[in-house]
């Protein structure tokens, strides 16, 4: 079965693709959101033009875009990974989890959920139906 694979309290699960594909859609936009931070400037004078691109403050150059969007979309994916797992269950039994999720690129994330034994079968359950 194709997926994504998680840890609980030590043992390996896999998180169905179509439940996947559907946290995907959620995380496009929460990194759309962390990326507003564009901002575009023209200075025109008889004399001369200077135009200047920062996005999140820092200077725009091709390498600079692809970072910022990676970094935006890797933050979304953490974020949106815990909520998601977070809203498998009560919030007190939520409380009551560590949910950890690591990686330095889309392509290397891991995802940790550890906690009472029966909370993280829940979560477990909620993920593979």
């Amino acid at each position: 079965m194709a997926g994504f694979e998680v840890i609980m309290n030590g043992r390996v699960w896999v998180i169905p693709e179509d439940i996947v594909q559907d946290w995907l859609a959620d995380y496009v936009a929460r990194a759309a959101f962390r990326l507003q931070q564009f901002s575009f400037n023209a200075e025109v004078t008889m004399a001369s033009a200077s135009v200047t691109m920062t996005i999140n403050g820092k200077p725009y150059s091709e390498a600079t875009f692809r970072n910022e969007i990676e970094r935006a979309m890797l933050e979304a994916m953490i974020e949106g990974t815990k909520e998601k797992i977070a809203s498998l269950v009560s919030p007190s039994e939520a409380s009551q989890l560590t949910i950890d999720v690591q990686g330095t690129d889309m392509s290397r994330l891991s995802l940790s959920v550890k906690g009472p034994e029966e909370i993280v079968a829940k979560v477990q359950a909620a993920l593979t139906e």
